[in-house]
């Protein structure tokens, strides 16, 4: 049976198509190990992050308050290193885009995995962002269809209600009455 060598891991790591990314357990900096090429792409950043803090490079405080939107990711980091088990969380933050004002909305659902020696002490938390914005959209794009069905629906029971002529809808082949209006 083969084992997994450093050089192995260094040519297998940055190709992995999950975006990752590894973090020193030291609050509140969470110091940016490694990163892999996925990671790279879907944040639009470059390996200039490495050896940085994870919040230096993206920053909670859009201003002087901060919201519990910006306190989710901070919180399952702590959490993990509190109790040294993988912390799942789901959370929005904006990418910035580089070299401009603008960012672009994401949704993520990221899990924090914490790397453990054999005495069980914590050496490394693995980042797992998955972006979700899509799956929000989509969310939000049904919930939109259907408040508008149920818009529709009302006005389509207001104006039968109130149509002065008799009218009944029908099903089936027996007819069964289904809808009458009230004359």
């Amino acid at each position: 049976m083969s084992t997994l060598n450093l050089e192995s891991y260094k040519e297998i790591f940055p190709v992995v198509a999950t975006p990752l990314l590894i973090l020193k357990p030291h609050a509140p900096n969470f110091t940016i190990v490694e990163v892999n090429d996925a990671y790279l792409d879907v944040t639009m950043t470059t390996r200039d992050i490495i050896g940085k803090g994870l919040f230096e490079i993206f920053p909670l405080r859009t201003s002087d308050s901060r919201t519990e939107e910006q306190d989710k990711l901070e919180n399952s980091l702590a959490e993990v290193v509190k109790t040294k088990k993988a912390v799942r969380v789901e959370s929005r933050y904006d990418i910035p885009v580089p070299n401009t004002d603008q960012s672009v909305l994401h949704y993520w659902a990221s899990t924090n995995t914490p790397i453990l020696d054999a005495a069980g002490e914590l050496l490394h938390i693995i980042h797992l962002p998955i972006d979700v914005t899509h799956i929000y959209e989509l969310h939000k794009s049904e919930k939109k269809a259907r408040e508008e069905a149920e818009t529709e629906r009302k006005k389509f029971q207001s104006i039968f209600a109130q149509t002065p002529v008799a009218i009944g809808i029908f099903k089936g082949p027996e007819l069964n009455i289904d809808v009458v209006n009230p004359p």
